[in-house]
């Protein structure tokens, strides 16, 4: 069966969902209709599946369709859901960009993503980085630390997002280098919810009372190789209500450093907006002509930092 520019092996996506063929013909299979009042009646088998479409036909009556519409009604997912959950189980593609790029900006929630998550980023090279993140002044042990890989296929540079306990892998980020456009700067992997999170909440230290904001994940891991380990990043414009609950347990005071732009300007706005009259809302102004934390050695961040900034 074709989906997309994909081929799916019916008879196997069949078994992933629970079933299993039970009567084979020249160019159909039959299962046991998981639907109506006969659900799962392996005496009778009343669901026909023609393996060349994916097409299905219940025989008592339940209705029928596309291979897709099948699978979402089985698991219960969203027709977006279910396409990729086809492309990844039931077919022989491996979960990675190609998917990736198929309706990038829809999201859903859950663990249950995890698994492809970790087969894509076992997939990635942990031999070679891209001299683009080096020159930029990361070191191999920080590229280390971070669990950074770098994919050959688009190439990109690969960032794992884990959970705020740092058990559960969440999402895979891709970073755009230059020459090899994503369409994005950031490419985040179907299925990840990355609003729910902030990123390098796992590594914060728990007990400093503070923690100071930035936006993107390489902020975040700037900062850390430069000593500031309190640090994690919104990985967006806007601050969404989990991010804003996390936020709140991590510490009493927040530092806002930001990208010195309009849209870093009106997120810093949002959060001090948000969370001024809960916590110490600290803006951090950047000195001009630099843009975001990144371009900025420790020294010259220490020196704004023990300034302070306006407090919301």
């Amino acid at each position: 069966m074709k989906l997309g520019t994909y081929t799916i092996d019916v008879e196997r996506a069949l078994g992933d969902l629970g079933l299993e063929p039970k009567v084979w013909g020249s160019d159909y299979v039959k299962v046991a209709c998981p639907f109506g009042d006969h659900a799962n009646d392996d005496m009778r088998p009343g669901l026909g599946v023609v393996l060349e479409t994916g097409q299905w036909q219940c025989f008592k009556g339940c209705g029928g369709g596309s291979f897709e519409q099948l699978a979402s009604m089985v698991l219960e997912y969203t027709p977006v859901e279910a396409r990729r959950w086809l492309l990844v189980r039931g077919g022989e593609v491996e979960y990675g960009i190609d998917d990736c790029l198929l309706n990038s900006a829809e999201e859903v929630i859950g663990y249950e993503f995890e698994a492809m998550f970790r087969q894509d980023y076992a997939r990635q090279s942990t031999e070679r980085t891209h001299s683009y993140i080096l020159d930029r002044g990361f070191t191999p042990a920080t590229l280390k630390e971070w669990g950074i890989r770098y994919d050959e296929r688009t190439p990109s540079i690969v960032l794992p997002l884990f959970d705020d306990t740092g058990e559960h892998l969440v999402g895979i980020i891709r970073r755009e280098i230059p020459g090899y456009p994503l369409g994005n700067k950031y490419l985040v992997s179907p299925g990840c919810k990355k609003t729910r999170f902030l990123y390098g909440a796992w590594k914060h230290p728990r007990n400093t009372g503070v923690v100071i904001v930035v936006e993107g994940p390489l902020d975040v891991i700037w900062m850390h190789q430069l000593g500031f380990t309190s640090t994690v990043g919104i990985m967006g414009s806007s601050l969404s209500k989990d991010q804003e609950k996390s936020l709140l347990k991590l510490g009493q005071t927040v530092f806002v450093a930001v990208d010195n732009d309009d849209a870093g300007r009106n997120l810093d706005a949002q959060i001090g907006d948000k969370l001024g009259h809960k916590l110490n809302v600290v803006k951090i102004e950047l000195p001009k002509g630099r843009k975001d934390v990144q371009e900025m050695p420790r020294e010259e961040l220490m020196r704004i930092f023990t300034k302070g900034g306006n407090l919301w």
